[in-house]
């Protein structure tokens, strides 16, 4: 008994160190998992990005020597730093952990799989989707009166939040081997979980955003706030939108959300002669707070000076009802306004 106990062990033994599968590179769950993005064969680094939440990702610079093994696992072939190709799927082990000089031990390249490249086509925001046409002639798709319907309506960009066109039989095989797409046009219209509609019908593609116009509405208005100091006239532009966005849950609630963007003018009252530097602004009200430089426009006469475009999104908003103060600041000195709104744009 003692014998067959002692043989099974050298057995267990003489296999597990013979076998190439037991490397700790095997055993482990892979360091990280992305995608190349750039392999410099001279300077022997590879750069992997990690995909992160939504569009996020995070890059990472790694090491590669001589003792670095590279595998592609579905032929188990070795290969090497140049046979790397931007966007291969891979696996990575690698030291010191914690510290961004990164050396590879094992970098295994993997099959990208329809998981993968659904992960990186479905929308981010409930109620919203990605469209992807597939065409001989992608350029010719952009004139199609359905797909200039779906591209030009306030009320049906609200509704998608991606349009790409791919030209079929090119660059994008991996995606038609995937997909099944075996002719063109093909449509892909992706929520944030899966594909809600395949289709080689323009029609559809129409109808399917037709069908959802009461999930979203829209409200855009363009105010204009006015004010004056001893030295200084000012317009402040400010333009929103407003969306109220729904899924196709039947019982879901219409979110709210909104996008602002202001631009302020300035003109100099005093005479142009009076020449202006280092000229600032800072302007605020009960929701936000701008400031920056203010660049020299053109001159009727008077010097004028503008702001540069300030874009927010999900803020708060002035209103016709509101204001805004605004300090200007030149040449050493500083005056004081308040903007009320005077002219107002609905639609």
């Amino acid at each position: 008994m003692k014998i067959r106990v002692i043989i099974s062990l050298l057995a267990v033994i003489l296999l597990t160190g013979c076998s190439p599968a037991m490397k700790t590179s095997e055993m482990q769950n892979p360091d990280m998992q992305g995608y190349i993005l750039h392999a410099n064969c001279e300077k022997k680094v590879v750069n992997v990005i990690v995909p992160g939440k939504g569009n996020d990702y995070s890059e990472y610079k790694l090491k590669v020597n001589r003792d670095t093994g590279i595998l592609d696992k579905k032929t188990g072939k070795q290969l090497t730093i140049k046979d790397l190709k931007s966007s291969d799927k891979v696996n990575v082990w690698f030291t010191p952990k914690g510290n961004e000089n990164y050396t590879a031990n094992q970098i295994n390249v993997v099959e990208i799989t329809r998981s993968d490249l659904l992960a990186g086509m479905v929308a981010e925001e409930k109620g919203r989707y990605n469209i992807y046409i597939f065409s001989k002639d992608p350029g010719k798709v952009h004139q199609r009166k359905e797909v200039e319907k779906i591209t030009d309506s306030d009320i049906y960009r609200a509704l998608w939040k991606k349009i790409s066109f791919r030209s079929y039989g090119g660059g994008e095989r991996l995606h038609e081997k995937k997909f099944n797409i075996n002719n063109a046009p093909a449509i892909l219209i992706l929520n944030t979980e899966k594909i809600v509609l395949r289709t080689h019908d323009f029609h559809e593609l129409l109808n399917f955003f037709q069908e959802r116009r009461n999930n979203v509405r829209l409200k855009k208005d363009e105010i204009t706030f006015k004010g004056e100091s001893k030295h200084w006239s000012a317009e402040l532009e400010e333009d929103y939108t407003e969306k109220w966005l729904k899924d196709e849950d039947k019982n879901s609630k219409f979110k709210y959300s909104n996008y602002a963007s202001e631009k302020l003018h300035l003109t100099y009252k005093d005479t142009p002669r009076k020449v202006v530097f280092d000229a600032r602004y800072n302007y605020k009200h009960a929701g936000r707070e701008c400031s920056g430089p203010l660049e020299m426009g053109g001159s009727d006469g008077n010097i004028h000076y503008y702001s540069k475009t300030q874009d927010h999104s999900n803020c708060k908003i002035a209103r016709s009802n509101g204001s805004y103060v605004l300090t200007v600041a030149w040449n050493g000195k500083k005056e004081t306004m308040k903007l009320k709104a005077r002219q107002r744009i609905s639609w």
